[in-house]
């Protein structure tokens, strides 16, 4: 055997062991089903990076996502939204950020009806760049506040439980005061 063949056959073998001792944390819980069967325990969608702005199309296109999943024929049970919801909330003032939020929050309320479940992105986040933002770090909603409130969440950090599955959503983003640009 060649010695190029044999790193990959390493390479795969090992893949596959991680893999394979790896795959029993993602099963729900009630996983002691049959090996080889195809019972469903949960169905989602998930939507991130949307970035709706105004001035762009990113709002049309989420409403055509929105209509395009709730039209499937197997339709989803939720959708998750992983973040940067809106264009960007860091680097401008509070009426844009707004302005943002209720072209994201228009698409949802005319497009779906189905439960979305939220994770702050970055650029969800009002005013960290205080400069660019014209901002001072008092303003009420100033930071996650604002993002929270007009995604429905008590905290940015939260776990649901869906069809026996148990989601954890993290938020791993703090601001930094001396260095804004690493806030993210």
């Amino acid at each position: 055997m060649k010695r190029r063949e044999a790193i990959r056959r390493l390479a795969i073998g090992g893949t596959a062991s991680v893999i394979g001792a790896h795959a029993k944390v993602a099963l729900p819980v009630d996983a002691a089903h049959e090996p080889g069967s195809r019972r469903r325990s949960a169905r989602f969608v998930h939507f991130t990076d949307v970035h709706v702005h105004p001035g762009r199309s990113a709002a049309k296109g989420l409403a055509k996502a929105i209509r395009h999943v709730h039209g499937l024929t197997d339709r989803p049970e939720f959708i998750i939204n992983g973040g940067d919801a809106i264009g960007d909330a860091l680097e401008v003032g509070r009426d844009d950020v707004e302005t943002q939020w209720g072209l994201w929050e228009g698409a949802w309320k005319e497009n779906g009806s189905l439960t979305v479940r939220h994770c702050l992105g970055n650029h969800d986040v009002w005013g960290w760049n205080k400069a660019k933002s014209k901002t001072n770090g008092d303003e009420p909603g100033w930071g996650k506040q604002l993002a929270l409130d007009h995604l429905g969440l008590e905290r940015s950090y939260y776990r649901f439980d869906q069809a026996k599955w148990r989601f954890l959503v993290l938020d791993s983003m703090t601001f930094d005061q001396q260095f804004p640009a690493r806030c993210l």
